[in-house]
C-alpha cells in the first residue's frame, strides 16, 4: 500500500501549526509560572552589597517585638525613593507585627503636629516609627536615611551608602522600649572628645545620648550611666577619680578605655584596668609580616581580628582594620577572679614590642620583645551572684584607629565599625552590632589582557560558532529527509 503523498505546502502548514501551538504553550506556561512565583513570599537580594537584606541583628529584634509597630513613610505621591521603599518592605514582610503606610505629610498637618518632638516640623521623605500600644515613637529625617560624605576639596556632598536599616532598626528598638543609652565621656585629662572626632551623630543614631563626666567635680559616676568612655587621656587620674571609677565598675558599670602610649606612665588609669584583667605592655608594637602592615610602615598595623561578638560583622564583611602607633596589652596578674578576658585584635607572630622608644630601627633589635602582640581586649565581669549586673569593659592600646585626624587616608574600612561595635557591646545593645550604612557604590568590571581575550573569543567566536553549527545540523537533517 502506498503512503499518500502530502503536498509540500500542506507539510509546511502542518509543521507551522505545530510550531505555533508549541510557542503558545510555552508562553502560557511562562505566564502561569510568573503568576505562581509572584504569589510566593520569596525575595532574593542580588544587589552587590545586599542593599535590601536585613541583618541577623535586625531580624532578632523584629522577632522579639512584643507590640505592634507602624512604619510611616512620608513621601509625596510619585516621589517615593525606590531603594528606601524596598528596604522598608523587608521590615513589613519580616513580621506580622509591623505594618507599613505611606502618605503625603504636607496633606496631613495633624500627623506632623502629633509627632513633632523638636518643634522644627517633619519634612517630606522622613520616616516615623510608632509603637501602637505605648505610643513611643521616633522620627528619622530624610537626610539621615543616607550616608553622606563631603569632598574636602570641592565641598560637595556625595551619597556613599543607604542607612535605612541602621536607622529603622534603631528606631524600632527605641519605640519598643529600649530607650536611650547614657554614654559619659571622661573629661579633665586632655582627652579627645567625641565631638572632635565626629562620631556624635553615629552614636545618636544608635540611641546613645552623650554627656561629659568630670570626676573632680561630681566625685561619682552618675547612677544612670550605661557606659563611661575614655579616649586618649594625656594626664593621669587623681586617686579619688580612680576610686570613683572602680566603685562604678564594681557595681556593674561598663567602660571603654582607649589609651595611647604616653611619655609618662599613667599609674592610676593602669590601676583601674589592672583590676579588670588588663595591663599595658609599655612600648610600641611593630610588625615584621609585610602582609600585616602598610608598605614600609611597620608601625601602621593591619592586625588579625579574632572570634568575638564585637568582630562578627567585620569578619563576615571581610573588613580591614588599621592601627597606628599602638602599644601592647597583656593580661594582668592582679585581675579579679570572675573575669572573662578575650583578645580582640592581635598582630602576627613576626611582630615585636619595642620598649626602647629612642630606637628608630625599622627592623627588630636585640632589646625588642618578639612574638604576637594583643592590641585590644574585651572583658566581662561575671560575679557569682546571678542577680548582679555584668560589667563589660573594652581596652585598646591606641585611639588613633578611629580618629580621622590621625589616620587620614590610612583608616581602614572597618575602623569606625570596630569602634561602634565596641560601644554597642559594652552598652549590651546587640541590635547595634554591625548594622551600618550599606554602600551604594558600583564596582566596575576590570579585566586584564588575558581575560579580555578569553571573553572576546567566547562572545565573538564561540557563541556565533555554536549557533552556526546548530543551524547547519538542522539544515542537513532536513535535507536528508
Amino acid at each position: 500500500m502506498k503512503t499518500p503523498h502530502i503536498p509540500p505546502s500542506r507539510s509546511r502548514l502542518r509543521h507551522g501549526g505545530y510550531a505555533a501551538l508549541l510557542t503558545a504553550l510555552v508562553i502560557v506556561g511562562l505566564v502561569l509560572a510568573n503568576l505562581m512565583v509572584g504569589q510566593l513570599p520569596i525575595k532574593l537580594d542580588l544587589s552587590l552589597h545586599k542593599m535590601y537584606s536585613l541583618s541577623d541583628q535586625s531580624l532578632g529584634l523584629i522577632k522579639g517585638l512584643q507590640e505592634e509597630m507602624t512604619i510611616y513613610g512620608l513621601f509625596k505621591p510619585g516621589q517615593e525613593p525606590a531603594n528606601v521603599v524596598e528596604a522598608l518592605k523587608r521590615y513589613r514582610d519580616a513580621s506580622s507585627r509591623i505594618s507599613l503606610e505611606f502618605f503625603d505629610i504636607e496633606k496631613n498637618p495633624a500627623f506632623s503636629k502629633k509627632y513633632d518632638a523638636t518643634g522644627k516640623g517633619i519634612g517630606p521623605g522622613s520616616i516615623v516609627v510608632v509603637a501602637k500600644k505605648s505610643g513611643r515613637f521616633k522620627v528619622i529625617p530624610y537626610t539621615d536615611l543616607y550616608d553622606v560624605s563631603v569632598n574636602q576639596q570641592t565641598g560637595q556632598q556625595q551619597v556613599q551608602g543607604l542607612a535605612v536599616e541602621q536607622r529603622v532598626t534603631g528606631a524600632l528598638g527605641f519605640a519598643a522600649g529600649g530607650g536611650v543609652a547614657k554614654l559619659f565621656q571622661l573629661a579633665g585629662h586632655s582627652e579627645f572628645t567625641l565631638e572632635e572626632i565626629g562620631l556624635v551623630q553615629d552614636l545618636a543614631t544608635e540611641n546613645s545620648e552623650i554627656g561629659s563626666l568630670n570626676l573632680l567635680t561630681t566625685q561619682e559616676v552618675p547612677k544612670n550611666a550605661d557606659l563611661v568612655i575614655v579616649v586618649s587621656p594625656k594626664s593621669d587620674l587623681l586617686p579619688g577619680e580612680a576610686e570613683a571609677l572602680k566603685r562604678y565598675l564594681d557595681g556593674g558599670g561598663n567602660a571603654l578605655f582607649f589609651l595611647d602610649l604616653m611619655k609618662d606612665p599613667l599609674p592610676n588609669f593602669e590601676g583601674v584596668i589592672n583590676l579588670y584583667g588588663i595591663a599595658r605592655a609599655r612600648g610600641i608594637v611593630l610588625e615584621g609580616d609585610s602582609s600585616r602592615m602598610a608598605p614600609g610602615r611597620p608601625n601602621l598595623l593591619l592586625p588579625e581580628l579574632q572570634a568575638h561578638e564585637i568582630l562578627r560583622s567585620l569578619n563576615e564583611k571581610k573588613f580591614v582594620v588599621t592601627m597606628l602607633n599602638s602599644q601592647g596589652l597583656k593580661e594582668s596578674t592582679l585581675r579579679k577572679q570572675y573575669l572573662k578576658v578575650t583578645p580582640l585584635v592581635t598582630t602576627s607572630s613576626r611582630s615585636w614590642l619595642r620598649t626602647d622608644l629612642s630606637s628608630n630601627s625599622p627592623t627588630k633589635t636585640g632589646s625588642d620583645q618578639g612574638g604576637a602582640q594583643v592590641l585590644a581586649y574585651a572583658v566581662e565581669a561575671r560575679r557569682d551572684d546571678p542577680k548582679a549586673k555584668v560589667s563589660r569593659i573594652g581596652v585598646a592600646g591606641s585611639s588613633y584607629f578611629f580618629i580621622p585626624q590621625a589616620m587620614t587616608q590610612f583608616m581602614g574600612s572597618g575602623n569606625k565599625e570596630l569602634f561602634l561595635n565596641m560601644v554597642s557591646w559594652t552598652e549590651n545593645r546587640s541590635e547595634g552590632l554591625g548594622i551600618r550604612p550599606k554602600s551604594t557604590s558600583q564596582t566596575p568590571l576590570r579585566l586584564n589582557g588575558l581575560q579580555s581575550m578569553v571573553w572576546l573569543g567566547i562572545i565573538v567566536i564561540l557563541v556565533p560558532g555554536l549557533i552556526l553549527a546548530a543551524g547547519l545540523v538542522v539544515w542537513l537533517r532536513r535535507r536528508h529527509r
